[in-house]
């Protein structure tokens, strides 16, 4: 037995995943963010689901679990804040007048997108909605 609870392995699980996003996105979160960055991690964001659905699936059907969702953001808060600040921060730059909604609304839709993707991957617009983001984030 290599875990001490369930707790500890979803907690594993989705710290690894976690893990695995950022090394893929390739974000340093003490760096600031350019324009061409920020575009990258729009189609990678978007790409990760598309390239391994499964994993991505487990991730979001685990991550809005009553239950869960809690648990995440109190263990999960600070390994992500730095990220957050990063992309506040981008906002801020870019002359949005509430960089913090800014960024939530960002996240909020890039969940939406992925979403959609894991669940109808055969229709989804990917490359039109990747275009749209860009367009209104980036």
């Amino acid at each position: 037995n290599y875990f001490k609870s369930k707790e500890e392995i979803l907690l594993t699980l989705i710290s690894d995943l976690f893990d695995e996003a950022m090394e893929l996105m390739d974000v340093d979160p003490e760096v600031p963010l350019t324009h061409e960055k920020f575009i990258d991690v729009i189609h990678k964001s978007v790409d990760v689901s598309v390239q391994n659905p499964q994993r991505w699936k487990l991730y979001m059907s685990l991550s809005f679990q009553p239950d869960v969702t809690p648990l995440l953001m109190e263990k999960m808060l600070p390994r992500i804040q730095p990220f957050m600040i990063q992309m506040n921060n981008y906002f801020m730059e870019r002359g949005h007048q509430d960089p913090i909604t800014m960024m939530r609304y960002y996240s909020a839709v890039m969940d939406g997108v992925q979403l959609h993707i894991l669940m109808d991957p055969q229709n989804f617009p990917v490359d039109k909605v990747k275009q749209m983001m860009i367009d209104q984030f980036a």
